[in-house]
């Protein structure tokens, strides 16, 4: 009886232990992914500003130097926007995207597309620039999240 007592408390505490490092894991991967994104879109900014090639061209350029899966959210926005406008298809690419960031993240990132394509390009850099000063917060709340845990 004993013996099926310490198997079971075995069990459980692999489990516990195997839990906390996935949450772990999650709330690292999600902070990375964060900076990632505000890089990629400093990296977008500059592209836009300096080099004035259209957004599907940038976004597949600034997806080649991306490592997390913030790559597949720029890959999918240039995809998309061979059949669809820059405001939908940078909003689908993130909904789409899998990635470790949150439904909050998402939502602070969808901001950019009131103006991406829409207006000239000092509108969609004030909107880049919005955009990564909202991700700054929830690049601190990770921070904070993951040191937390």
């Amino acid at each position: 009886m004993i013996l099926i007592k310490w198997i079971i408390l075995t069990i459980v505490f692999g489990l516990t232990i195997n839990l906390g490092v996935q949450v772990s894991k999650q709330y690292k991967n999600r902070y990375i992914e964060l900076k990632e994104m505000k890089n990629a879109l400093n990296a977008f900014k500059t592209k836009i500003k300096y080099e004035r090639q259209p957004i599907q061209e940038v976004f597949l350029e600034v997806s080649k130097n991306l490592e997390t899966n913030v790559k597949e959210v720029f890959t999918l926005a240039s995809e998309y926007l061979k059949n669809n406008p820059a405001d939908i298809s940078w909003t689908k690419a993130l909904e789409d995207a899998d990635t470790y960031m949150l439904e909050e993240d998402i939502r602070v990132l969808k901001i950019l597309n009131k103006l991406l394509g829409k207006t000239d390009i000092e509108g969609q850099l004030s909107q880049i620039d919005l955009t990564t000063n909202f991700l700054d917060t929830q690049i601190a709340k990770a921070r904070r999240r993951m040191c937390k845990k």
